[in-house]
């Protein structure tokens, strides 16, 4: 994605193409980063926020997201000044989900950071941001404080600077601006859900008319694991562009996915994938790797979630929280898509999808998971087999509501649904949630009926019924 002999990435954010108007909360505010990865130390990062209203004192920072707690715990060195260059105390406050820095006094309109993040261990999860002696992650929300009166969703302009060692080629999942190594956050949401690689990994880029992926892999790995990965990944984006109708943003589907390898822990493998605004990170032991079918099953759920959880996003905190109400849509549906997709764009067979799907069926009867509610089992996060009835039963609520809705309302019913609301509730360009009444609704005017049997199947918590079983459907 980036071609730099040298270290230095100027990410010049420009927020054109949006139907919404700049942030109103702070219509003048602009955000500079200068982002420096240092090998033995962390990130040092300088940041100077300028057009700042009067008595807007406070900064935020993610603090809780994902598997990664207490971000801010992280971040030291703090040094504050005001725009004449006066010192500016700042007072650090907060709960569980924002760590909040408040000035002491007002900074009249511009405030100036530098600050240290500090290193996490690079195996605690792919998330992690880590600085080693020949690579370096930097996860947007983890890293980047902002005035807390930006909304995260609304434009406002941001400029990052990203320098790393001499020789370090360096990537960022943030779209491309209008020149040369320029990107877009464009939000508060893109710049906290993007990230910068750089050091020792190797690329691997795919594109069509669609859409693109470029492939980041551990620098002594085989080049043909990353191009493997992304010829499997490729046709499947394409597949989403044309089930949704468009790409998520933009005018085409551009994907950034770093796949690093992790030790194995008390003789057990490991796989976690997760998805960032553009990009997909996936942290797993070698085993695991081996299968490239399986590690692109992984990488497909998640860049479904660029549509299901992020056009498409829920209330009250978008995308940062699952509606467990709506767990349904945003996991079991996503589950059942990513593989019809991939069976549908040729990366596995007829026989291939059928055994995912009797694995389905004996996983959700061994563990008696047949009647129960998935909104119970997602909120029942640290009860792990309680909770993969989410992936299970889902997958199955997924591919029954898909067949139910073609035998009572024509082929590509679901789809054509899936991509109304892509237009209706498309949280970039209308700020509009989902809600679990208005998504039902939305199902049962598309297809009469189908808001009876969400309400049994994917809400309550009914067995599914033994025609949804592979020998097909009568409802």
């Amino acid at each position: 994605m980036t071609r730099f002999a040298t270290a230095l990435v100027v990410l010049l954010v420009a927020v054109g193409g949006w139907a919404c108007s700049a942030d109103p909360h702070n219509p003048a505010a602009r955000l500079a980063y200068t982002l420096r990865f240092v090998p033995g130390s962390g990130v040092e990062i300088e940041a100077r926020f300028t057009g700042l209203r009067p008595g807007h004192t406070r900064l935020r920072l993610m603090s809780g997201w994902g598997g990664l707690q207490d971000q801010a715990a992280h971040l030291a060195e703090f040094t504050a000044v005001d725009g004449a260059g006066h010192p500016l105390p700042l007072a650090r406050t907060g709960d569980g989900t924002f760590a909040v820095w408040e000035a002491k006094r007002d900074p009249g309109g511009e405030l100036r950071l530098t600050y240290v993040v500090r290193s996490r261990d690079a195996n605690v999860s792919p998330e992690a941001t880590f600085v080693e002696a020949e690579r370096a992650v930097a996860l947007g929300y983890s890293i980047f404080p902002v005035p807390t009166e930006l909304t995260d969703y609304l434009p406002v302009p941001v400029t990052v600077t990203v320098a790393a060692p001499e020789g370090w080629p360096v990537w960022a999942s943030w779209p491309e601006g209008a020149g040369e190594g320029s990107f877009a956050p464009g939000t508060v949401h893109e710049l906290w859900s993007g990230f910068a690689a750089a050091g020792r990994f190797r690329a691997s880029s795919l594109s069509s008319e669609r859409a693109g992926v470029t492939v980041l892999t551990e620098g002594d790995w085989t080049p043909r694991t990353g191009l493997g990965v992304a010829n499997r990944l490729l046709p499947v984006l394409d597949g989403m562009a044309a089930l949704f109708g468009r790409a998520p943003k933009g005018d085409r589907f551009r994907v950034l996915a770093l796949f690093r390898e992790a030790p194995v822990r008390d003789g057990r493998g490991y796989l976690a994938g997760v998805k960032e605004e553009n990009a997909f990170l996936c942290l797993a032991t070698p085993d695991r790797y081996a299968d490239e079918t399986t590690i692109t099953a992984v990488a497909v759920h998640e860049c479904l979630h660029f549509y299901i959880g992020g056009v498409l996003t829920a209330e009250p905190e978008p995308p940062y929280q699952n509606s467990p109400d709506m767990i349904w849509f945003f996991e079991g549906l996503v589950e059942y898509l990513t593989y019809r997709l991939m069976h549908e764009e040729g990366v596995i067979s007829a026989e291939q999808l059928a055994a995912v799907e009797r694995a389905k069926w004996d996983k959700l009867e061994s563990r008696g998971h047949g009647t129960v509610s998935l909104a119970q089992a997602a909120r029942s996060l640290d009860d792990l087999p309680l909770y993969e009835a989410v992936y299970t039963k889902g997958y199955l609520v997924g591919q029954l509501l898909d067949r139910s809705m073609e035998l009572r309302c024509g082929e590509g019913a679901l789809d054509e649904l899936l991509r109304d609301l892509c237009d209706r509730f498309d949280a970039y360009r209308t700020g509009r949630r989902l809600t679990p009444e208005t998504l039902v609704a939305a199902f049962d005017e598309h297809c009469p009926g189908t808001a009876r049997m969400l309400r049994r199947y994917a809400e309550g918590n009914a067995p599914l019924p033994a025609a949804a079983r592979p020998d097909g459907i009568t409802e």
